[in-house]
């Protein structure tokens, strides 16, 4: 028999190919099915080496049954896969509960400080313009619940934005990249070069929180004044880059296990069959660059 006659038809060619390389190269490798006596396809690594034997060219190959290894792998895809969807699972999960209190704090605790407002100034009316102490000291409860006022906009705003759910992913980008910038004090420049982007409610929350999780690590870490950051389509993807001009990150430091806000970054891209690429150089800055298939945004389009 030939050694080809091992093989099913569909792998046949492949192995030719294969002895042919080892001819000209003096070696070569491939992973193929070996149809055993009983019909039975077994996974195979071969190697091959060419010899020279009385001036006769030879092939001399090694091959191991694999098939413990592809088990081991598929059990390991299969894993991996329900990580995955149990991680969606929970990102969701904390989404919506994110989304509750967000509201419940609005809406509840801004409407009774709303009514703690009106009946301190109420009361500031009814007393006496000469007792000076207790308009003074009613100016400055008016002036805390004021403040208070804005803390509970911000925190809601902060635990998820109406915007994103209101207007959308890219309005709800342009105001963080604001929200950035008033807060931070780091000009930030925003631009968006994308048609008709109404991504489905899942994928638009995790590149907003992607984009939030650059933004923090700029403010916290990069010692930057300038980030610009883009949104454009090109080559079958929706590319969101953000680039500052700090400190920069080195290829150690953005390959990083334990830093948990790139693994989230990561995870979070892998969510949407995205890609995540952190590049920096020393005192040049730090460009974050999230590329997200076309294809899976049409598929989940709302």
């Amino acid at each position: 028999m030939h050694p080809l006659d091992f093989f099913p038809g569909d792998e046949v060619q492949r192995i030719k190919d294969k002895i042919k390389q080892v001819f000209e190269n003096k070696k070569g490798e491939v992973t193929a099915y070996f149809v055993t006596k009983e019909m039975k396809k077994v996974p195979y690594y071969f190697n091959g080496r060419r010899v020279d034997f009385n001036g006769v060219e030879y092939l001399i190959g090694v091959g191991i049954d694999i098939s413990d290894r592809i088990e081991i792998e598929r059990k390991l895809r299969d894993r991996s896969e329900e990580i995955q969807k149990l991680t969606a699972h929970m990102e969701r999960i904390q989404e919506e509960e994110r989304t509750r209190i967000a509201r419940e704090i609005h809406d509840e605790l801004g409407q009774q400080l709303t009514c703690l407002k009106m009946d301190t100034a109420w009361i500031g009316k009814k007393i006496s313009p000469e007792d000076k102490m207790l308009q003074q000291k009613l100016s400055s409860m008016l002036s805390v619940i004021d403040d208070t006022v804005k803390s509970v906009r911000r925190i809601s705003s902060e635990l998820r934005p109406g915007i994103l759910d209101d207007l959308g992913l890219i309005p709800a980008l342009e105001w963080q990249s604001q929200e950035f910038e008033k807060r931070t004090g780091i000009k930030s420049i925003y631009k968006f070069r994308v048609n008709d982007f109404n991504p489905a409610s899942d994928i638009s929350t995790n590149i907003f929180r992607v984009y939030q999780e650059a933004l923090t690590n700029i403010a916290r870490h990069a010692q930057a004044s300038l980030v610009e950051t883009s949104l454009e389509e090109t080559e079958g993807y929706v590319v969101l880059k953000v680039k500052d001009n700090g400190l920069g990150i080195d290829k150690v430091e953005a390959s990083v296990k334990d830093s948990l806000g790139l693994m989230g970054m990561r995870e979070r891209a892998l969510l949407f069959n995205g890609e995540l690429s952190i590049e920096g150089e020393r005192q040049k800055g730090t460009i974050v660059t999230l590329r997200i298939p076309l294809a899976t945004i049409k598929s989940n389009v709302i």
